[in-house]
């Protein structure tokens, strides 16, 4: 039965290969057409073969690890907080390099064995050219989140395996490792890996995040969105200024809502070039709106931003403090991008800690247990307390904000508790 599958499996793979090189071919090939015919064509393997895994030496391992030292530091964070949100699902976390070396690896000690066998240690290739396609390999050379499923794989060896893989990117756009999670025999169907490869893709996309503010601290580095909301969170937009308001570098958020295809457009241009920032060109050293949120303008074409410029960010601290500091009014109440009052999730920042967060959030949303959220002042935890109240039970009742302050000391004990 087993000879069987891998049979047919290398049969199905070499049919698919011959036909798109058929010139009467009308059909459009996917990825894993592609995969599978860079697999046969370029790197000559064997679908039905049992290949034995590549692996570097330890020396090797510590030298790759050491290269990618503050990578993996990064990673290694949002790995572990990942990892609590889907442990029990039978997945391991994987962290490679650009090459498809595996550095690190995050899984259930009783699933060791399991992976073992699989191949999927710390310093083993998982390129294509080794491994055919997988979920590593085919996110490397397709440079995109990818979902490689079952009989997906190129090898028959591999066909048991289901993994979710998204590309991590350094400040110039260069991909320098991927996340991926695999599991081996899940029961799930293709289309429920949506939700895991959603939350590593978003983990790819903040530990990018991360890499940059660390890679670029001690730099002022303005940040901007189209909402008030969503200022020095994930989804922001990052700039990386010299003294004189020289961009440095750009991630690609900020590429994207600038409209500009490629990041190093942004480059060694001036951010008053880019923008209108109300700040006078002459006192950008100082630039005195540090950690405030104001309205910037796109000069090319009149969008308007809200942005704050920290200096000295650092990726353990991705917000800043906005104490003592004059915040642009909003008329509107917070919304998600669907439109909707802002859920946990639209609320998640870059820190892995926040991520943690919004995680315990969600463990005791339904519960009657009281909860005190602290931060400095606008920080969000209005935010935060009302899309923990439309997490919870008590969704439709009313959400009532009261400042304390506004109530004098004589007061506040008989309009709070009669």
């Amino acid at each position: 039965m087993v000879n069987s599958l891998i049979v047919k499996h290398a049969e199905d793979i070499l049919r698919s290969v011959h036909e798109i090189r058929l010139p009467s071919s009308s059909a459009v090939p996917t990825a894993i057409d592609c995969s599978w015919a860079r697999c046969v064509n370029q790197f000559h393997l064997d679908p039905s073969r049992l290949y034995s895994s590549l692996a570097v030496d330890r020396q090797l391992l510590s030298q790759r690890l050491e290269q990618h030292a503050d990578l993996v530091e990064i990673a290694n964070a949002e790995m572990d907080a990942l990892y609590e949100h889907i442990s029990g699902s039978g997945h391991v976390l994987l962290l490679a390099d650009a090459s498809g070396f595996i550095l690190r690896k995050k899984l259930n000690p009783e699933l060791l064995q399991m992976f073992r066998s699989s191949g999927l240690s710390a310093g083993t290739d998982w390129s294509e050219r080794h491994e055919g396609t997988n979920g590593i390999g085919t996110c490397i050379t397709e440079d995109r989140p990818m979902t490689i499923y079952r009989a997906d794989h190129f090898r028959a060896r591999h066909i048991g395996l289901i993994c979710s893989a998204a590309p991590i990117h350094d400040a110039r756009g260069a991909l320098i490792a991927v996340l991926c999670a695999t599991s081996v025999d899940a029961l799930g169907s293709r289309s429920s890996q949506s939700h895991t490869m959603a939350l590593v893709n978003m983990s790819a996309h903040l530990i990018e995040k991360c890499l940059f503010l660390h890679r670029h601290q001690g730099r002022a580095i303005l940040r901007f969105h189209l909402r008030h909301d969503l200022v020095n969170l994930l989804d922001d937009g990052a700039l990386a200024l010299a003294e004189d308001g020289t961009v440095l570098a750009a991630d690609i958020t900020a590429a994207k809502l600038l409209g500009v295809g490629n990041r190093s457009d942004l480059v060694s241009r001036s951010a008053f070039e880019i923008f209108e920032t109300g700040v006078p060109e002459q006192a950008s050293a100082n630039w005195a709106l540090c950690n405030a949120i104001w309205q910037i303008r796109d000069r090319h074409n009149g969008q308007c931003f809200f942005a704050s410029l920290t200096q000295g960010a650092h990726y353990d601290s991705p917000m800043p403090a906005r104490e003592a500091h004059t915040v642009v009014e909003v008329a509107a109440a917070p919304v998600s991008s669907s439109g909707g009052p802002m859920t946990l999730e639209d609320v998640a920042g870059e820190d892995p800690q926040m991520l943690r967060n919004i995680r315990s959030a969600h463990r005791i949303a339904k519960s009657n247990v009281s909860v005190l959220i602290r931060g400095p002042t606008g920080s969000g935890k209005e935010a935060f307390a009302k899309a923990l109240h439309l997490a919870s039970d008590r969704a439709s009742k009313a959400f009532v904000a009261v400042n304390c302050a506004a109530i004098p000391e004589s007061l506040i004990e008989s309009e709070l508790f009669g």
